[in-house]
């Protein structure tokens, strides 16, 4: 049994039936025969009404056409056809609907297989069925006749056309009609009998317009057809004009189809070129018109052969000159219509702007429609929508190089005053010439060296706080900034943003506040696909609001949680601080730009109003739970749908590591002051796998005691002990700030206390008990190194490479385990003599560049000398060659001379996402936005040199 196969239509297949498959005579090019000659060069006349009435009597009881008397004075041969009452309609509707009709097999094969049937119907010798142009009458399909393209004035159906729609103009012996007798189709053709009808089609407003005819006719004279004879030619018409509607649509379906495709195009490839790529593909439709993109500022337009069209006479995207058609028509419809000027356009207007796009056409016989219009309308829309994004492109880049510029300017003067002042702190406390080093205990006067330092350090803070919102907030709340997703480990956060809280606040006013950060995020499900950078600056606001509201809390206390939900469907944070509160009524207005609770307090008012912002864009939000005056506040960040990834095994975060002192503490609590140190430490200890014990043998010994007596016992009877004791700096003064005896003040933060441990681990490593000192109750210090007089720090001239002199081969160690060798870039004089200053003071030697290419070239000497440079602090914005060229150039040097890698640290003013990206693209390892101070700069140097102890 044979096997079955599966049939699938399809939906486009369109194929002549048996019926209709024909084969089809090939089409004339050349229009004839022309048998009246004399008479050829010369148009057909106007409609004329009454003329109409007098040569056309109507049909007669049979249906024959009536043979009226002819005109007085009618002296031509036969007669003449005239134009349509509706001819420029008339030949507007034929033009549109028969275009490229002669090239459609497909309908041919169909009118053809109709005009036979109705031969074979009616009986009669012939069936013709053809469209009428202004000049010509076209044979689209024969029944024992040849294909032809015959003049409109011989051809007797350019007489049906005229009479009434749905009639059949039928004469039984045209030999004896004096209208017809002598005309060329009767006196030579021989034709007796004709019987025809319009094929009809409706205009738009219901209007009847003829465009050609069907019709049957004989060499001899026959009887009048029957009324169902002439019904079945109506009929017959009308399903031939059907087929020629169908045609059309299908036609303009097609073209839509394909304009469709090209606006595609259109839209991926407008951005390289979009007046050049709008315009070619605009041809494409229409390869003869001229297709132009004009600017016009009063509406007029410039196009071809006559004077500019205004915007006004354009309808629903369309124009076209009727008067001039119409002319053309009357005075030309012996010959097929040419022009030389533009006779319809499609015009569409470039959103608001005063560009236009124009498509003009010279082709009387090209009719446009509404896909016309669409299609240009949807080009100009497109090149609107490029034109509008690189004008606001444009602006954007503009503002971006005012704010970079704004940025740099306004950062780096601020950055050359913290970094001056920190140093000379230092430089002066260290000479002892201030007696509490940096600190502001209101023992000092207020022109006090103390008090002085203090306030200038305050004042860049604020100055530089309020820089930096007001420039987050020009950029985070540009509607059109658009997210770039990332992974990134939450468990991060803390390091990634609490370091700049802490450098944009007075550190004397955040002695007694706590920041707790914890993390309720599964091991192998913390890693998050978002827009890393404002995710960061998100939180950062909320938790600088946080700690500015502790300022000055002995006990204050500020607490960051972090989880997801079990779903992963939302990754939740709690920001929860003891500060001063906010009352009810301010709860909705604190989010609003530039609304402070307290219009005294530092700061412009942005924080949270931006927080919120970026929050919306990652598809978040940034509440106020609950807050009261002397409460303190709760806000909650939610992230919906934070795509939580898996950790990999190997990127796991490492734990802290201790390689010597035991992880056993003990707990000395006296009375209540620093008690929120002491549970904060203890939490971090246990943490970190700490177990509390006994005092006797504990390594680490918690205490908030600030009795000096208390603290020598414990070191006397714990010796190797480390001591962290909560803000005795009275106790520890007194006790000479021995090295056994770590002192904690605020702000405790995590990497804080992951430094002590650390330093504790070395302590212990340290000590012994046979070499450890015991301590006495006593009132007098132990010895520091005294001073006359103040010293202001000598910064040494630009070291030569010969002077850095340390030995070692490039690439023999590890870079965290060779000397620190510093190359210093900065085009800004004031940054670069801070920079000087600050590896002066920590004895790091070092060579300075001010551009990116001396940068480039002191690299490579250096490397060429076996002294190779360890840490390179690098600008970013300079001449000549900037600080991603530069590193660029560096890295890659490196990878071709098969080196080290260098530490690289971008120190500059700008903190732009592009920027951050691009210098991590380059292969910076850090981006360290100014001011940077030496403190700042000490922890990052520690995280890439282990052996680095800042002096």
């Amino acid at each position: 049994m044979a096997v079955r196969m599966a049939y699938f239509p399809r939906s486009k297949a369109e194929k002549p039936n048996r019926i209709t498959k024909a084969t089809l005579p090939a089409r004339p090019v050349e229009r004839g025969p022309v048998f009246d000659v004399e008479n050829s060069q010369t148009p057909l006349s106007s409609f004329d009404e009454h003329l109409h009435g007098r040569v056309y009597a109507g049909p007669s009881e049979t249906g024959e056409a009536i043979q009226p008397e002819a005109p007085a004075h009618f002296d031509n041969k036969y007669l003449y056809p005239s134009l349509a009452h509706n001819e420029r309609l008339r030949l507007t509707l034929l033009w549109y609907h028969t275009r490229l009709i002669e090239q459609d097999e497909i309908l041919l094969s169909k009118i053809d297989a109709l005009v036979n049937g109705l031969q074979q119907a009616i009986g009669w010798e012939y069936a013709i069925a053809g469209m009428l142009s202004e000049s010509t009458y076209t044979r689209l399909a024969t029944a024992h006749l040849p294909i032809a393209r015959l003049p409109r004035r011989e051809a007797t159906c350019a007489h049906t056309i005229n009479q009434a729609p749905s009639s059949v103009f039928m004469i039984n012996d045209m030999s004896k009609d004096w209208r017809f007798k002598e005309s060329p189709h009767v006196e030579i053709g021989g034709l007796k009998s004709y019987a025809g009808t319009q094929l009809r089609l409706l205009a738009d407003d219901g209007e009847e317009v003829s465009l050609g005819s069907l019709c049957v006719a004989s060499d001899f004279p026959q009887p009048p057809l029957s009324q169902a004879q002439r019904d079945l030619i109506v009929r017959f018409a009308e399903l031939i004009s059907t087929a020629i509607a169908s045609h059309t649509r299908a036609r303009r379906q097609k073209d839509r189809e394909t304009m469709a495709e090209l606006i595609s195009t259109l839209e991926k490839e407008v951005e390289l070129d979009y007046e050049k790529n709008a315009l070619k593909l605009v041809k494409q439709a229409y390869p003869s018109a001229q297709v132009t993109l004009q600017a016009s500022d009063d509406g007029t337009l410039a196009i071809d052969g006559r004077s500019p069209l205004s915007f006004s006479d354009v309808y629903e995207g369309l124009w076209e000159d009727t008067n001039f058609i119409e002319q053309t028509i009357n005075t030309s419809n012996h010959a097929e219509l040419r022009s030389g000027q533009t006779v319809r356009a499609i015009v569409a207007r470039c959103g608001s702007s005063n560009k236009y796009l124009v498509v003009a056409s010279t082709d009387i016989h090209f009719v446009f429609d509404d896909f016309d219009a669409w299609y240009v309308t949807k080009a100009a829309s497109i090149i609107a929508d490029t034109l509008q994004r690189q004008l606001l492109q444009q602006a954007l880049e503009a503002r971006e190089t005012f704010l970079r510029g704004m940025t740099h300017q306004l950062r780096t003067p601020i950055h050359g005053i913290l970094g001056s002042v920190e140093l000379l702190t230092e430089e002066l406390a260290a000479a002892r010439f201030l007696e509490n080093g940096y600190k502001d205990d209101g023992k000092t006067t207020t022109t006090s060296p103390s008090a002085c330092l203090t306030t200038i350090r305050n004042s860049g803070k604020e100055l530089m706080t309020t820089v930096n919102n007001i420039l987050k907030h020009n950029t985070w709340t540009d509607a059109l900034r658009q997210c770039q997703p990332g992974p990134y480990d939450i468990r991060q956060i803390e390091n990634d943003v609490l370091p700049e809280i802490l450098a944009l606040l007075p550190r004397e006013q955040l002695r007694g506040v706590s920041i707790d950060f914890r993390f309720e995020v599964p091991e192998d499900h913390c890693i998050i696909t978002t827009d890393v950078q404002m995710l960061k600056d998100c939180v950062q606001a909320v938790i600088l609001n946080a700690i500015q509201s502790v300022q000055g809390n002995d006990s204050g206390v500020v607490s960051a949680s972090f989880r997801v939900t079990t779903d992963f469907s939302w990754l939740l944070v709690d920001i929860v601080d003891n500060g001063v509160g906010i009352d009810f009524k301010d709860h909705a207005r604190i989010f609003e730009p530039y609304e402070k609770v307290d219009s005294h307090k530092p700061g412009v008012g942005l924080g949270l109003t931006l927080a919120k912002n970026m929050a919306h864009l990652l598809n978040g939000n940034v509440k106020l739970v609950s807050s009261a005056p002397k409460f303190g506040s709760h806000f909650h960040i939610e992230f919906k749908n934070p795509d939580i990834a898996c950790l990999h095994k190997n990127s796991k975060s490492p734990a802290l590591s201790l390689d010597h002192i035991p992880r056993r503490f003990a707990v000395l609590r006296a009375g209540k002051a620093a008690n929120h140190f002491v549970d904060h430490v203890v939490e971090y200890l246990t943490r970190n796998g700490f177990q509390l014990g006994s005092m006797a043998d504990a390594p680490l010994i918690v205490t908030n005691t600030r009795s000096k007596q208390t603290i020598a016992q414990l070191f006397n009877e714990n010796p190797r002990a480390a001591i962290l004791s909560m803000r005795p700096n009275d106790c520890v003064d007194k006790l000479g700030g021995h090295p056994g005896i770590i002192a904690i003040s605020g702000p405790l933060h995590t990497q804080q206390l992951d430094r002590i441990l650390q330093q504790a681990d070395r302590l212990y490593r340290d000590s012994s008990k046979p070499e450890a000192e015991h301590l006495v109750e006593s009132t007098e210090t132990i010895s520091q190194p005294k001073s006359d007089e103040i010293q202001e720090p000598e910064v040494p001239e630009i070291l030569k490479l010969k002077q850095l002199g340390l030995e070692g081969t490039v690439g023999s160690n590890t870079v965290d385990t060779l000397p620190l060798k510093a190359l210093l870039v900065d085009d800004n004089l004031i940054n670069l003599r801070v920079l000087q200053m600050y590896c002066h003071k920590r004895k790091i030697p070092y060579i300075t560049a001010e551009d990116g290419n001396r940068a480039c070239q002191k690299y490579r000497e250096a490397a060429e000398a076996k002294v190779p440079f360890t840490l390179v602090l690098m600008d970013l914005q300079m001449p000549h060659c900037d600080g991603i060229q530069a590193t660029t150039a560096i890295r890659s040097y490196e990878t071709t001379h098969e080196m080290k890698k260098s530490s690289i640290f971008m120190v500059t003013g700008q903190d732009s996402v592009n920027d951050k990206i691009a210098s991590q693209n380059a292969g910076a390892d850090e981006f360290l936005v100014k001011p940077v101070g030496p403190r700042d700069l000490d922890t990052f140097i520690r995280q890439y040199f282990s052996n680095y102890i800042p002096t």
